[in-house]
């Protein structure tokens, strides 16, 4: 246990875990599912798991939508990166915005999955097989377009380690 606690980075610990734990909790205490939360390790898997999805559902869906909406405005992504090499700081604040955007991402989930909790037709359909189906598809299709970001972002960091000009 110790060992996979250590080799959890800090940040992973706080857009992941943190949320994914808590979601698992808040769930429960809701009586929106009934979770046997007595394996730690199994626990910490499913709330990592969980959290790792708040945090795609926060870049792919919360992120875009805040952009839109200009709640939020990012520098540059070449300046951005020219900036994190001069100012370690910036890391650390990068961290803890994505913390807050998985956060997001999670009360949202949990608001609707509350909702649909208490409207009993919802309820009834959230435990069949075509909910499971559907939130298979649906993870699928949020893992695909968060591959497809990331690719974006590998691609663009190889850039400007190569010196080559970054769109």
């Amino acid at each position: 246990m110790e060992k996979f606690l250590e080799k959890i980075s800090r940040y992973h610990l706080l857009t992941n875990l943190i949320p994914g734990v808590l979601f698992l909790y808040l769930v429960n205490l809701l009586g929106i599912f009934s979770l046997d939360m007595m394996d730690l390790l199994m626990d910490l898997f499913v709330g990592y798991f969980a959290g790792m999805v708040f945090s795609r559902i926060g870049s792919v869906v919360i992120e875009p939508w805040y952009q839109k909406w200009k709640i939020v405005k990012y520098a540059p992504y070449p300046e951005f990166l020219k900036a994190e090499q001069s100012d370690p700081k910036i890391s650390e604040l990068l961290s803890d915005n994505n913390m807050y955007r998985t956060f997001v991402a999670m009360f949202m989930v949990l608001l609707l999955l509350y909702t649909g909790h208490i409207i009993p037709q919802v309820d009834e359909f959230m435990h069949t097989q075509w909910a499971i189906l559907i939130l298979l598809a649906l993870l699928l299709a949020l893992f695909i377009f968060a591959f497809r970001k990331q690719t974006s972002y590998i691609q663009k960091r190889v850039k400007k380690a190569n010196n080559l000009p970054i769109e």
